[in-house]
């Protein structure tokens, strides 16, 4: 009888640890579609607000920047807030970014948002592991 009892507590602990691996990577997949994405829509952009190559790259490398600062914010604010708050904050702000930089008239409103859209990629892929 024990050992079917130390069995199911090893089991338990394998599903436990299959679905954190699981959310781990999906993590990952996030950060790295998130951070690929621009390179289809990159053409567009660039015909639309005419952009120099000088923007070209501020413009995509807006969501890398975002993504350092709100890595290194993370640790920080999940202590602070919790996870879970941290979470459904970061997703309010990935859709504020989502929606200025489908509405933006400028190039300036445009890497702002995609900063935004950065930081709530840097915070999430630290804390959803972590969650």
């Amino acid at each position: 009888m024990d050992e079917r009892k130390t069995g199911s507590v090893l089991g338990d602990v394998r599903v436990f640890v299959y679905i954190t691996a699981a959310v781990a990577a999906l993590a990952g997949l996030l950060f790295g579609y998130d951070t690929g994405v621009i390179s289809g829509a990159i053409l567009f952009i660039k015909d639309q607000f005419a952009l120099s190559p000088a923007a070209e790259e501020g413009v995509v490398s807006a969501v890398l920047l975002g993504a350092v600062l709100g890595a290194a914010l993370s640790g920080a604010l999940a202590d602070y807030y919790g996870r879970r708050r941290i979470l459904i904050a970061m997703a309010v702000l990935f859709s504020i970014g989502a929606i200025g930089s489908s509405a933006a008239t400028g190039v300036g409103m445009l890497i702002l948002c995609r900063i935004l859209i950065g930081v709530a990629i840097g915070v999430s892929s630290y804390v959803a592991p972590l969650y």
